[in-house]
């Protein structure tokens, strides 16, 4: 089994959806995507713990109110790696992100409507992120 990672959407009071840009080495592209990251020895098994601190890492922020929205898979026939997505709400700025460390060139705050049009477009390709925003879209009945 694959250590569990997880995805966060952190939703403005504006109903914008902070994303991260940053360059992966591995496609050799640029990629936008929610925070994200494992759940390390330090987070023990604590998913909310881990997203806490991804968000924190990768944003500088920190949210009062939190959904865990789901559980799922993203390689089920290869290997056993758990992801878990998480709403993130209530957001205020704590300074001091470690956004260079993490890789990550710019912090983005886009529309949620706006999200799924880059979704929609290409503009966004990672799956788990495609993941996380439908899942939020679910719980916030964007898709009825």
């Amino acid at each position: 089994m694959r250590q569990p990672a997880v995805f966060v959407v952190a939703l403005t009071d504006a109903d914008e959806v902070v994303l991260v840009d940053l360059y992966r080495y591995t496609t050799g592209e640029r990629s936008i995507e929610v925070p994200a990251g494992g759940v390390d020895a330090a987070d023990g098994t604590d998913t909310l713990a881990a997203a806490k601190r991804e968000l924190r890492e990768e944003t500088g922020l920190a949210a009062s109110r939190w959904r865990h929205l789901g559980r799922t898979q993203a390689l089920n026939g290869v290997v056993d790696a758990p992801e878990h997505a998480f709403l993130a709400t209530g957001l205020s700025l704590l300074g001091g992100d470690e956004r260079a460390e993490e890789g990550i060139d710019q912090v983005l705050r886009v529309p949620f409507g706006e999200v799924l049009a880059m979704i929609a477009d290409g503009r966004i390709t990672d799956s788990e992120t495609i993941t996380a925003v439908a899942l939020a879209g679910i719980e916030l009945g964007r898709f009825r």
